[in-house]
């Protein structure tokens, strides 16, 4: 079940509508320090971006945790 509501809040943050208030928030209260990786040294974001790869990372994360359900 943990698995399955990671994969949903990392969906969530995959679109910047949501995810650039909450990153400001908290980088206003001091919790955070945004940082920038340059995409050409990064071999996950190289090709696809930093919101598509959350999106698949957090499709995944769903499917492991249904699997998981399901087989017990």
């Amino acid at each position: 079940m943990i698995l399955i509501i990671l994969g949903i809040l990392l969906c969530l943050f995959a679109f910047p509508k949501i995810r650039r208030p909450i990153m400001a928030r908290l980088a206003n209260e001091g919790l955070v320090t945004p940082q920038s990786i340059a995409p050409d040294k990064t071999e996950i974001i190289k090709y696809t971006g930093p919101s598509t790869t959350l999106l698949f990372i957090g499709i995944v994360l769903i499917i492991v945790g249904i699997i998981i359900k399901l087989s017990f």
